[in-house]
């Protein structure tokens, strides 16, 4: 049995977004580029507030969204245009509230995608939401100054970390 299947199946009737809130999910999809572990950034297109900024794929759970699984795969399919295959494990979560009255909270996993398809991410990018994705590195990451907010950058730690534990 799948060990995150309780949270994958109930966390969306525990957090449902209201009038003042709304619920995302954000995805570290890894890969093996050679013997370099690599996650799928993506840059913001030009929408403010994180205008350029480089992100872990992510989309809003929607009301037709009936678990957060179903949530998952279709923000992995919508924003690369990838299949999941497999969500091994939950990371922290984020509060993107700019407001304190309006609750913004990002809900993320790491996730393998259909091996098949990993190199057509950057053809499939979602324009609407971002304008260039990369498989990087965490030291290209750092070599090349991405620019993302700090909160995303320990996020992204801590998915390499996950991804070099379970390799262990």
């Amino acid at each position: 049995m799948d060990p995150n299947q309780d949270l994958l199946t109930l966390r969306l009737r525990d957090i449902i977004p209201t009038p003042s809130g709304r619920l995302f999910v954000g995805v570290a999809i890894h890969k093996l580029i050679g013997q370099r572990l690599t996650i799928l950034l993506m840059r913001r297109g030009f929408f403010p507030p994180d205008r350029h900024k480089w992100e872990i794929p992510a989309g809003e759970v929607e009301a037709t969204d009936n678990n957060v699984r179903e949530a998952i795969s279709r923000i992995v399919y919508e924003q690369t245009g990838l299949g999941v295959y497999y969500i091994e494990d939950e990371l922290s979560s984020l509060n993107l509230s700019d407001d304190q009255r309006y609750l913004v909270i990002q809900i993320n996993f790491r996730v393998r995608v259909a091996a098949e398809l990993e190199t057509r991410v950057i053809a499939e990018c979602n324009e609407n939401d971002y304008m260039e994705a990369a498989w990087l590195t965490r030291g290209e990451i750092d070599d090349y100054d991405v620019r993302m907010r700090p909160a995303m950058d320990e996020l992204i730690d801590e998915a390499f970390e996950a991804c070099i534990e379970a390799e262990l």
